[in-house]
């Protein structure tokens, strides 16, 4: 049956990953009870204006005046494209904060194994499920390829299998950054004239804290609050839009930020303060 618990903690913080555990059923086959799927997206999307590139002579996250790498918002297989430019060293720190983000939009886990023959663990990384148009579950990896000592694990029995998903506070503080960046584009003075934004400079704070910590993630209480969700592509091209979304049975309308094929992040900073024309 499914299992969900934490793989481990790091001092006080959360699970570093969802798990989910299967035993073998006796008969050589992999048997999965997946999940619930995800609740339906509630709220409708009224596009209102398409981010555009925009380069700073300064770093938007560290504020550093040297050179400037392009940046991808969201990241490019998430159907990003350069909106501005970025230090190396924000660029690279992010880097793995971005492959747990690309992980957990595309539903790839790592598989751990346990069983006779293997010494205490082994672990696959990038392992997808699937399900056909009958219903039936599908394992593979992301490159479709198989370890050869994976091969008695769907012949014989007595194994236990564990997916684990990528850490959730990784994929948020990407996420996050990308809404940042993509906020910083739309609205230059959050670059420019940051007294003026006081909710983007503690955004830009919490980055940079992220960025030179080893810690576990923590996050303050206002950025803990902003939603993010991974939604079915809506849009006829990738873009970085800025829309209105209203819910369907509350009507509470709120400023997100639509990037890439299906990454919705709620808009992270001070309230948009943007002139709208009907061009």
């Amino acid at each position: 049956m499914i299992e969900a618990v934490g793989r481990h903690r790091r001092k006080n913080g959360p699970p570093m990953a969802s798990v989910l555990a299967t035993d073998s059923d006796g008969l050589g086959r992999v048997r999965w009870r997946l999940a619930e799927p995800a609740t339906p997206d509630a709220w409708d999307y009224k596009p209102l204006v398409q981010v555009t590139r925009s380069d700073f002579p300064i770093c938007p996250i560290c504020r550093w005046e040297g050179d400037l790498t392009d940046e991808h918002v969201p990241p490019a297989r998430l159907g990003g494209a350069v909106l501005t430019r970025t230090c190396a060293a924000c660029n690279n720190a992010f880097g793995s904060y971005e492959d747990t983000l690309l992980k957990r939009s595309e539903q790839r886990y790592t598989m751990a194994v346990r069983g006779p023959g293997i010494s205490n663990e082994r672990r696959i990384s990038d392992v997808i499920v699937r399900r056909d148009d009958a219903g039936r579950e599908m394992l593979t990896t992301w490159n479709g390829f198989w370890p050869d000592w994976f091969t008695p694990v769907f012949t014989d029995t007595g194994y236990e299998y564990r997916l684990e998903q990528p850490c959730a506070c990784w994929a948020y503080a990407a996420a996050l950054k990308n809404a940042y960046l993509a906020a910083c584009a739309l609205a230059p003075d959050v670059v420019l004239k940051p007294g003026q934004w006081p909710v983007a400079d503690s955004l830009r704070q919490q980055l940079l804290n992220w960025r030179d910590s080893d810690e576990h993630l923590t996050l303050a209480a206002h950025f803990n609050r902003i939603q993010v969700r991974y939604e079915e592509p809506r849009l006829d091209k990738p873009a970085v839009t800025l829309c209105q979304a209203t819910h369907r049975q509350t009507g509470e309308r709120r400023q997100v930020i639509w990037m890439g094929w299906h990454l919705v992040v709620e808009w992270p900073i001070d309230r948009a303060r943007i002139s709208l024309t009907d061009e």
